[in-house]
């Protein structure tokens, strides 16, 4: 019934996330090699600065198909944002994603 549709849908997307694990590998390589391939260059945002806000991206999936994942992602941020407002910082939030 459901429960074979499920599982077999669930074999497939770990399957898929086992084919790309060696691309994301390789992308963490390049990444990793990329910022010590030039030293002397600095992008502005790894610059440390007196800005006057912290700024969040947070990225949550389209679907709602991913368990707590956003919640957690949600809580997590709410904590942080909690925590600056503690501390009399101030903070931008964007947000990406459907859910």
């Amino acid at each position: 019934g459901m429960e074979m549709v499920a599982a077999s849908k669930m074999r497939k997307a770990q399957d898929r996330m086992r084919a790309a694990r060696p691309y994301a590998e390789k992308v963490r390589q390049i990444a990793g090699n990329l910022s010590r391939a030039n030293p002397e260059y600095v992008h502005p945002f790894m610059v440390k600065n007196d800005a006057k806000a912290v700024g969040y991206i947070v990225v949550t999936t389209d679907k709602g198909l991913c368990g707590g994942l956003n919640t957690n992602i949600l809580r997590a941020v709410t904590g942080q944002l909690k925590d600056l407002q503690s501390q009399g910082q101030s903070a931008e939030v964007v947000a990406i994603g459907n859910k």
